[in-house]
């Protein structure tokens, strides 16, 4: 199993790294996030993972520390090498709709946060554009609005983030 999983790790980076060749020039990470399964059912699925129930429940996956912590770790190794080349971060899952998409929402949110990240261009090959989506409802944009809900499910990602494991970037 281990071997089929790391094959499929490497075919999912050349993909990636097709399909987005601009990242050539930097030290990029690809960070697989279908560990976290998409939370809830049918009644879900055309949104986004900005949605507050989707984003909460990913936030609350036991699997979703580890996301954070292989995202530290890749910042601290690139950091301790010297930080010269801009850094990409890639969230992956399987559509691009749900987990990557907050996945990435909470690691922006981590650069605007902390000093030591400064934060370029931001881009997604899915979410809010992806076919079968709601392509962007009043649940899903909650983001830009409810301020309190917002900053509380990024409390959680936080916490997260400062507890997890791995040297301090």
């Amino acid at each position: 199993m281990a071997g089929s999983q790391q094959f499929h790790r490497e075919i999912v980076e050349i993909a990636v790294r097709q399909c987005f060749p601009w990242m050539a020039g930097t030290a990029a990470a690809i960070i697989d996030c279908r560990p976290v399964h998409d939370p809830r059912g049918r009644e879900l699925r055309m949104h986004t993972g900005l949605h507050p129930a989707l984003f909460d429940n990913i936030i609350g996956n036991p699997h979703f520390p580890a996301i954070l912590n292989r995202m530290k770790d890749f910042l601290s190794e690139h950091m301790a090498a010297g930080g010269e080349r801009p850094v990409t971060l890639c969230f992956v899952c399987n559509k691009g709709r749900h987990r990557s998409v907050a996945c990435a929402r909470v690691a922006s949110e981590i650069a605007v946060r902390y000093d030591y990240f400064q934060l370029g261009i931001i881009g997604h090959g899915g979410g809010l554009t992806s076919p079968g989506t709601c392509g962007g409802c009043d649940r899903c944009m909650w983001w830009t609005r409810q301020w309190a809900v917002r900053n509380k499910a990024l409390e959680r990602a936080l916490d997260i983030w400062q507890g997890s494991a791995g040297a301090r970037c």
